[in-house]
């Protein structure tokens, strides 16, 4: 495995405030790339034969994180106190050994030379000058075709994100009671919504009431293998925010559970996963079909939204 790696840490202090500034550079990495996505392998070193299996992969990847904590309010029984994190990550194939070496993982994420790794390729609309779809004879709109009459595909979007930011808030009443808040999102990236491609072409989504009333032709939306393939019909803006957790805490005084022979207890309610802000239209711009892939992120095809969930515990200590 060919790899080198420069890393940069500091940190940065201002009376109650801190500030870590993370940076990486991670290239000229020579990685595997098996069915499953891309991993780093010295296989096609150890073994050239391998090389029909493997292909090498030239890769670069680069990225940086920011922390900021702050005490925003200190009193005698009250403090409140921030904690900002922010994260980028750029990564581009370099080189693969052909252009005909790009690897298709999942529905329509491609390993692409001078892309992003799972970049959304795949086909799209043919449109008027305007922008307007073009359509058919029978009204419904159809992909665009190359010189062979071949249906033509680029780059559709990116599901990395350019940026994960997070805010925690934890705010302190008295000895006794500590609230805490967490927000997190991710910007910049898109989603493949395949749950909206698959209702719409089975003729159970709300869009098939515009077949009904007239609004387009019938078989615009349901059955419409040409508008099933266009992909570039179903990348929408994937950014969240997330109201990721609010949890109240309350240590009760030690005095009141000597009795149990514990030296401490506290009372723990929490929700998770509370609420989302996001332009997406399916459920969960966070899920993603192929789980912890890699390569093929990004993809919703009626995978199961992140659930909502509470709790509650009592913690006793001895």
């Amino acid at each position: 495995m060919r790899k080198a790696t420069r890393e940069n840490e500091m940190f940065i202090k201002f009376g109650e405030s801190t500030w870590q500034v993370v940076g990486s550079d991670n290239f000229n990495s020579l990685v595997g790339s098996p069915p499953i996505g891309i991993v780093y392998s010295e296989w096609p070193l150890a073994n050239p034969s391998a090389a029909a299996y493997l292909r090498p992969i030239l890769a670069e990847n680069n990225g940086w994180e920011l922390s900021l904590t702050t005490v925003n309010l200190s009193r005698d029984r009250f403090s409140w106190r921030s904690r900002l994190s922010l994260g980028a990550n750029e990564n581009e194939v370099k080189e693969l050994v052909t252009e005909a070496d790009s690897i298709l993982v999942g529905y329509l994420n491609w390993v692409i030379e001078g892309q992003p790794v799972g970049v959304f390729y795949g086909w799209y609309y043919d449109r008027n000058e305007d922008g307007t779809l073009k359509l058919d004879a029978a009204g419904k709109p159809r992909r665009a075709r190359n010189a062979q009459n071949v249906p033509a595909r680029r780059i559709l979007g990116d599901p990395n994100p350019d940026l994960v930011a997070s805010l925690a808030n934890t705010v302190n009443w008295g000895q006794n009671l500590e609230f805490y808040v967490l927000l997190d999102g991710r910007f910049g990236n898109e989603v493949a919504n395949f749950s909206r491609r698959i209702t719409q072409f089975l003729g159970s989504d709300p869009v098939m009431s515009e077949e009904i009333d007239g609004t387009v032709v019938a078989g615009y939306y349901g059955r419409n293998a040409e508008r099933f393939n266009a992909y570039e019909e179903y990348i929408e803006p994937g950014w969240f925010v997330k109201l990721r957790e609010i949890a109240a805490t309350w240590r009760v005084d030690p005095r009141w559970v000597q009795a149990f022979g514990a030296s401490g207890m506290s009372v723990r309610v929490a929700g998770r996963n509370l609420y989302t802000w996001t332009d997406y239209t399916g459920l969960d711009p966070e899920i993603n079909l192929f789980a912890a892939n890699t390569v093929a992120i990004g993809v919703d095809f009626s995978n199961v939204p992140i659930p909502r969930n509470y709790s509650a515990s009592v913690t006793f200590n001895f």
